[in-house]
């Protein structure tokens, strides 16, 4: 039977009439399961806190899911913090919820897509998100734009469908992980609850709040690339640089390369962690083979993926969005090697000028000579300090004012 143009549109009002009619609010969505009820009660004696999750906007042009978590989440930050989370300020809590609102409306089929997805949170402020978000997370580049938020990783584990557990009266088990700041990784599980507002999902932890670069790699027990960032004053002017992208050699690196943040000039390690630092935040997803990206020392890098594993020139990532306030951290098995092209062009200028630098202590800058069991690594530290040497850095440029400001600042002091 045809229906007429009329009688379409009184369809339509009927189910319209019938999904206002459904519509529920936020708590009155996650009342109905029981491993929910300390968020509940949570949300019930904080109105003002719970804010637009407590107030219907199903005419908001924002559909947002929520990561509400569970009886055991509330159970394991009790036992860290030694105190109720119920007894923490509006302004500790106020972060902390914002990090577990994605600004899309996602649910189980946005969680499985290959690679993974970075969505964009609420989390907003230069403390806990001194970065931007460009046309890869949708931001019109407006201030103002909620896809500016802070971000989080989304990504299916690698179990399949088939091995998800249901038993009768029982959620599936977790099945997707979700890493947030200082690369704290938990779980979720999808539930694709409806409220008024968009949907919320289920998680078994409180996401960890990102920390600038220096004390996510001090966390993370990086403690060659923190000494050298120390060392070289490169610290200071990375916490404050917006939208950077530290691939960090792991300690392993540095003890296979000689230990360089010990051992090199001044001049040669602030060119070796130059060479390991992006201008952009890269995550994973985003990244495809054959991408290139210039470094602070100006050097070409260059993405291969095989096998589902990816490199950045010949090091391989194997720890890998772990976000900070402003950008993200990729770990490395090794240095990065600098490319033929860029070697072979800077042969000459980097020679004359490693020759006439001195070290620390006096010595002509070199990084130590490789033992046999650490030739390969040694030499791709050497040649990627060696190989930027001279070339102008706007991170320098920021370390050097950095340290001439903290001199000042001392002087009047003392």
């Amino acid at each position: 039977m045809e229906l007429t143009r009329s009688g379409l549109h009184y369809v339509f009002a009927i189910f319209t009439l019938l999904s206002v009619a459904s519509a529920q609010t936020f708590l009155e969505a996650i009342s109905q399961y029981p491993q929910l009820a300390n968020f509940t009660e949570l949300m019930t004696n904080n109105p003002g806190l719970a804010g637009a999750l407590l107030t219907s906007n199903a005419t908001s042009l924002t559909r947002t899911t929520v990561l509400v978590p569970d009886n055991s989440a509330f159970d394991k930050l009790q036992r860290l913090l030694g105190v109720p989370v119920g007894s923490l300020s509006v302004s500790q809590l106020e972060p902390v919820l914002s990090y577990h609102i994605l600004v899309n409306e996602l649910t189980t089929d946005n969680f499985t897509v290959a690679n993974g997805t970075t969505e964009p949170t609420f989390l907003t402020g230069p403390l806990y998100n001194n970065r931007s978000a460009g046309d890869a997370l949708g931001s019109s580049g407006a201030e103002g734009d909620p896809k500016n938020g802070q971000v989080v990783f989304i990504e299916a584990k690698d179990e399949p469908n088939a091995a998800r557990r249901f038993t009768v009266r029982q959620l599936p088990q977790p099945d997707v992980e979700v890493q947030g700041g200082l690369g704290h990784i938990i779980n979720l599980t999808s539930v694709n609850g409806a409220w008024d507002g968009g949907v919320f999902q289920i998680v078994d932890n409180f996401l960890d709040l990102p920390l600038n670069c220096t004390d996510t790699i001090r966390r993370w027990k990086m403690f060659g690339f923190s000494s050298s960032l120390s060392r070289t004053g490169l610290g200071a002017p990375l916490d404050i640089t917006r939208n950077v992208t530290c691939l960090t050699p792991n300690d392993d690196a540095f003890k296979a390369a000689g230990s360089p943040n010990v051992t090199a000039s001044i001049f040669d390690l602030q060119q070796l962690t130059l060479f390991h630092i992006i201008d952009q935040p890269l995550y994973t997803n985003f990244l495809e083979d054959g991408q290139e990206y210039i470094t602070f020392s100006n050097q070409t890098v260059r993405v291969t993926i095989r096998d589902g594993a990816i490199f950045v020139n010949d090091a391989k990532i194997i720890h890998s969005n772990v976000m900070t306030n402003n950008g993200v951290m990729h770990v490395l098995d090794k240095f990065m090697t600098p490319l033929d092209q860029d070697r072979n062009s800077t042969t000459s200028s980097s020679t004359r000028t490693a020759s006439s630098t001195t070290s620390s202590t006096g010595g002509p800058s070199a990084l130590p000579q490789p033992s046999t069991s650490t030739t390969s690594s040694a030499s791709a530290a050497t040649a990627s300090a060696s190989s930027v040497a001279g070339t102008p850095s706007k991170l320098l440029s920021q370390a050097s004012w950095s340290l001439g400001f903290l001199g000042l600042i001392a002087g009047f002091l003392l």
